[in-house]
């Protein structure tokens, strides 16, 4: 959860992964959560029906038997307004709409590139049970990053032995390589990436945590393909990454943008609901973590910040929430241009201000405005 002079690590830690990665046509056939309860999807209306003991989106017929509840129409009806940039939304699931609508927009619209990814599996597990991890990166780096100076290469591994001896393998320049070390520590499951060298890990010594359902850990490909995605967007003329600059960002923004679109992706692919992991980030926040601080307090990168401090301030959540309320207002063009404008030199605040429009502070000042219409926790002052 952070980085140094030479290598950008994001921690997630997380107990088990699922089996593998299903594709969708839109959400149709992926899990919901209420008998009955209706969704309009790119103009098309679902219904969340029970079929073989489980409740799935199915596309709606014209004559399909409408909800009798008056607030689940009602709420339909508030969520399909067009969302006005930077304004109260109308309920909490107006921003995410908006915003998962313009990531598709943008998605769609990028060229895709099928030969950029190196992977390596460790033997010992079974490469159908890794599949849908090897799928969401594969996706991202497809569309995220076009022809970039080093390829990225994806380790997947059993435990740290394997992965440290596989990379001196491959990098022979990296015979004191122990990344994985770092990012592992004794959690079951961790991901991590290193920009420098465009190599991402995930790590787990217990095989059940590849099989599980816990959908929690389905966005941490792309999220930690994100961090990669950091600093080659950011590469300045000399085709370097600014790590000193990267090092200084605030930690809302380097891990909640790597949130955001660790579960864009994955929620594009078919893997998640947007709003189940929506829920979790905010469901991590009751037990405090800064829950009802400002976001300005959310900006020491999480390796700078001395424990406990750096648990007392989880970035994930509320910056996923930052990045969806920007995305929302300016789509993803204008959100990444954050990095690239970082690559030209300039400052987080100045760099933000140009590609957002608006300066650091009023951006903080209209998010805390407005947090719990987003079904966030309130700034307390004490």
């Amino acid at each position: 959860m952070g980085r140094s002079r030479n290598f950008l690590i994001s921690l997630i830690f997380l107990s088990m992964l699922p089996p593998q990665v299903v594709y969708a046509s839109g959400i149709n056939k992926t899990e919901c959560k209420s008998k009955g309860s209706i969704r309009t999807f790119e103009k098309k209306k679902y219904i969340c029906t029970k079929s073989n003991k489980k409740l799935i989106w199915v596309l709606a017929k014209t004559d399909a038997k409408k909800p009798s509840k008056k607030s689940q129409e009602t709420q339909e009806a508030e969520v399909q307004l067009p969302y006005t940039p930077w304004t109260d939304p109308i309920s909490p699931l107006q921003i995410s709409i908006e915003a998962k609508d313009k990531f598709r927009q943008w998605l769609q619209g990028q060229n895709t590139k099928s030969d950029n990814l190196l992977i390596s599996i460790d033997p010992k597990l079974d490469k159908k049970k890794v599949q849908y991890l090897v799928d969401v990166v594969k996706l991202a780096s497809e569309t995220l990053l076009g022809p970039i100076s080093t390829k990225p290469h994806l380790y997947i591994s059993a435990g740290d032995e394997w992965v440290i001896n596989q990379v001196k393998t491959d990098y022979p320049i990296h015979q004191g390589f122990s990344a994985p070390n770092i990012c592992y520590a004794p959690n079951p499951f961790a991901g991590c990436a290193w920009s420098e060298y465009g190599m991402m890990f995930f790590v787990s010594k217990t095989a059940s945590n590849w099989d599980s359902q816990d959908k929690g850990v389905l966005a941490a490909g792309a999220h930690e393909f994100f961090h990669l995605a950091q600093g080659e967007l950011s590469r300045n003329q000399e085709k370097k990454i600014p790590h000193e600059v990267l090092g200084k960002l605030p930690s809302w923004f380097l891990e909640g943008s790597a949130s955001f679109m660790g579960t864009a992706y994955a929620d594009f692919s078919g893997m998640i609901d947007w709003e189940t992991i929506r829920r979790d980030e905010i469901s991590a926040y009751i037990d405090g973590r800064g829950r009802n601080e400002p976001i300005s307090t959310f900006t020491r990168n999480d390796l700078d910040r001395p424990q406990p401090e750096a648990q007392s301030h989880r970035p994930y959540g509320i910056g996923f929430l930052a990045s969806e309320l920007i995305v929302a207002s300016v789509g993803v063009d204008k959100f990444l241009d954050v990095y690239r404008n970082l690559g030209l030199g300039q400052t987080f605040d100045v760099a933000f201000k140009n590609a957002i429009g608006l300066e650091v502070e009023d951006f903080y000042n209209k998010f805390d405005s407005m947090r719990t219409k987003i079904g966030f926790f309130p700034v307390i002052k004490n």
